[in-house]
């Protein structure tokens, strides 16, 4: 495939700026995690910004449940004494795993654009979003902007068909795939799924595209069906 649903998600965000391949495009939602957007908080107050849309916002304290040392406790600190006092809405503390929690919440549907500052926002594809990680550089860009510069990513067509045994998960299906690509065979491209036969549940596709991101591509996804559209 060329750039598959991945390109058209992207070209549809897209604001007509170009810079060579890399087009500029609107975002939808943000997840941010508390180790890096501990870091990101004081390059926000330094640059007199404020995030620019905190109804696109998910803040989670989840990394160090509980934190086994001081500056890690300082961490969740920094950052729930900033939500609290911003009143940021979307804001949880030691409720799950960022990425989980992204994906469980009422935030997403299919066709956004989404970014996060971990490597495993991949898991929203899931719900036939983009979704990808990003650097904390990348992500303050977005956070006061709403916006951010991609290159649309050549896209690989995976036909999943046949109903997995109850011995086997979408872990084993991913760690299957990754073995016969290897752990850049991936690389800076999306990977895009159909489900053909329609039998795998909502669950194993977040493990599918949660690992897309082990084998180096920039996002993973399932075309829409009627298993995302009843999820």
């Amino acid at each position: 495939m060329a750039k598959g649903y991945t390109g058209q998600i992207i070209e549809r965000h897209a604001d007509g700026r170009r810079e060579g391949d890399y087009l500029s495009v609107s975002v939808d939602f943000v997840l941010l995690p508390d180790p890096t957007f501990a870091l990101l908080l004081s390059q926000l107050k330094e640059l007199g910004g404020r995030i620019w849309d905190e109804e696109k916002v998910l803040v989670t304290v989840d990394h160090f449940a509980p934190p086994s040392t001081v500056e890690r406790a300082n961490i969740a600190k920094k950052v729930i004494s900033y939500a609290t006092e911003e009143k940021l809405p979307y804001f949880l503390v030691y409720q799950g795993i960022c990425h989980q929690l992204l994906v469980e919440g009422l935030w997403l549907r299919r066709g956004m654009l989404v970014l996060g500052a971990d490597s495993h926002t991949t898991t929203a594809g899931a719900l036939g979003c983009f979704a990808a990680g990003m650097g904390s550089t990348d992500i303050l860009y977005t956070l006061m902007t709403g916006r951010t510069w991609l290159k649309p990513p050549e896209a690989i067509r995976i036909d999943l068909n046949g109903k997995l045994p109850p011995y086997l998960m979408g872990k084993d299906v991913i760690l299957e795939l990754l073995g016969r690509f290897g752990e850049d065979g991936f690389l800076n491209q999306a990977v895009e799924f159909y489900d053909i036969s329609q039998t795998i549940p909502m669950d194993d596709r977040f493990a599918i595209c949660n690992m897309t991101v082990e084998g180096g591509a920039k996002n993973g996804l399932f075309h829409s069906d009627k298993i995302i559209g009843k999820y």
